[in-house]
């Protein structure tokens, strides 16, 4: 997809209302690889948006190998955009803008930006440190309260084990 999404578009999709209902299963794939575990759910928004929940677990180091990305689906480039993806600390992250910029270790929360499309990055490139979560259960939540999900708690419990793969 060649189109910049403002940042304001941005908070817009995340604020939308997701909701989940009875039928979520059959929104609800398994696709994993040779070192990784990964779950994907289907939720539509209120304005008929459709967003992708991901959760990758490394199966070597689960504890600190892990993302949690909240995408877009938008079906005229075939491509999902990333919303969020709060990732594990795992690995140093450094931000690219400004440049020289020094990384860190640590649990942190990528964010779309404007910014980052603009200059040719990956649109989730940019990120913060958090003391938010410290696994990728708490990670998950995170996600669900920064973006608006809703449902029924007892549904929402049966939806995270399966994310989780439990």
């Amino acid at each position: 997809m060649n189109e910049i999404i403002p940042d304001e578009k941005i908070q817009e999709l995340l604020q939308e209302r997701k909701m989940f209902h009875i039928g979520w299963r059959k929104n609800f794939t398994i696709g994993d690889k040779p070192n990784d575990n990964q779950h994907t759910l289907v939720v539509m928004g209120d304005a008929e948006h459709e967003f992708r929940i991901t959760v990758r677990i490394n199966k070597i180091s689960p504890l600190k190998n892990f993302s949690v990305v909240l995408g877009i689906y938008y079906p005229e480039s075939d491509r999902v955009f990333h919303l969020r993806r709060y990732n594990g600390n795992s690995h140093q992250h450094t931000n690219s803008i400004p440049r020289g910029q020094k990384g860190f270790i640590g649990f942190h929360i990528h964010y779309a930006t404007e910014e980052y499309q603009i200059a040719g990055e990956d649109e989730d490139a940019y990120a913060k440190r958090t003391d938010r979560y410290q696994d990728v259960s708490g990670a998950l939540e995170c996600l669900m309260e920064d973006a608006n999900f809703q449902g029924n708690p007892t549904l929402f419990k049966e939806i995270k084990r399966c994310l989780l793969g439990l």
